[in-house]
Order: C-alpha cells, then structure tokens, then sequence
C-alpha cells in the first residue's frame, strides 16, 4: 500500500475514533503549519453496519 502520490503516512491514532476503518495521515508541511494528506481505509456498507 503506497497511499498515492503524497505518500501513505503514519497510523492516524490520535483521530482514529472518528474513522470506522484505517486513516493514515501525511503532513506536507513543515510543523505548525496544517496541511496534510489523509489516507482512509474503504469499508463495506456491511462491514459499516457491524460497528
């Protein structure tokens, strides 16, 4: 998994809770400044309606 041209990034755990699969989180800039690329994991709508 390669997460497309900006890259996968690290595990999302800080904002996990509001993702129902995998989110992986890439900053593009340097610290302090809020732009990233965000990676979320594709889940079935059955999969949705376990959780």
């Amino acid at each position: 998994m390669k997460g497309g041209m900006f890259g996968l990034g690290s595990f999302n755990e800080t904002y996990a809770q509001y993702f129902s699969g995998k989110s992986y989180l890439n900053p593009l800039t340097k610290p302090g400044e809020s732009t990233a690329n965000e990676w979320c994991e594709v889940i079935t709508a059955e999969e949705y309606n376990r959780l």
